[in-house]
């Protein structure tokens, strides 16, 4: 048996993409060839396979897990290749948090909350890296469920830190610091007022760091 990943896009530096090259490198570890495929793999990532490979590779006795974020017509024709199937979902952002801001990701949100319950006949279990998750996973009619967390490997994180930037922060008491994306959604309006009571009160030299890509912006 080998074990197959597929996600629409991996990227560097992404929770989901590490979650994915984790898994990989554990399951190898176990004994069992493993590979990632995607649509679209963003430079910085390697070892990661066109999605077409799979209609030829996998096998009947192979498992097939489909990480699941956001709609993909890619999945429709996924679900029809002979091999056990596994649903890892992610969630999915709700459409309207990207009304005015991103109308593609609005798009596609729209159009994996709809595939989301249609393809659940297909895999024999689906699995939640939370139990929101997975409880939106039963209620979409998935027959088997259960949660994992997302795979962390701390070996990524094994590296000294930057000197530019322990320079720039050196001396501060408290900085605060935020990852991921930097949204209407995420509400990073609420982290500007906690700062500003946290100025008042506990360290009038706090500073506020955002660190996230800015591609969410209203429009």
């Amino acid at each position: 048996m080998r074990v197959h990943q597929f996600h629409p896009t991996l990227a560097p530096g992404d929770a989901m993409s590490n979650h994915v090259f984790a898994l990989r490198k554990k399951i190898r570890h176990w004994g069992y060839d493993s590979f990632a495929y995607a649509v679209e793999a963003k430079p910085g990532v390697a070892d990661v396979r066109s999605y077409r490979r799979l209609f030829r590779e996998v096998k009947p006795d192979d498992l097939l897990i489909v990480h699941f974020s956001m709609g993909s017509e890619v999945v429709d024709q996924l679900i029809k290749i002979p091999a056990r199937r596994v649903l890892v979902y992610h969630n999915i952002t709700p459409p309207e948090f990207f009304s005015g801001i991103n109308p593609h990701a609005a798009a596609f949100a729209r159009l994996g909350l709809r595939q989301l319950a249609r393809i659940a006949p297909a895999f024999e279990l689906g699995i939640g890296v939370s139990e929101f998750n997975r409880r939106a996973l039963a209620q979409a009619g998935y027959e088997e469920t259960t949660r994992v967390p997302i795979l962390l490997d701390w070996e990524h994180f094994a590296v000294p830190p930057n000197d530019a930037v322990l320079a720039r922060w050196k001396g501060l008491r408290s900085v605060l610091l935020f990852v991921g994306r930097i949204s209407p959604n995420k509400r990073q309006d609420d982290l500007v007022r906690m700062l500003a009571y946290y100025r008042r009160c506990i360290d009038p030299e706090a500073q506020l760091v955002l660190v996230g890509a800015f591609r969410d912006q209203p429009q």
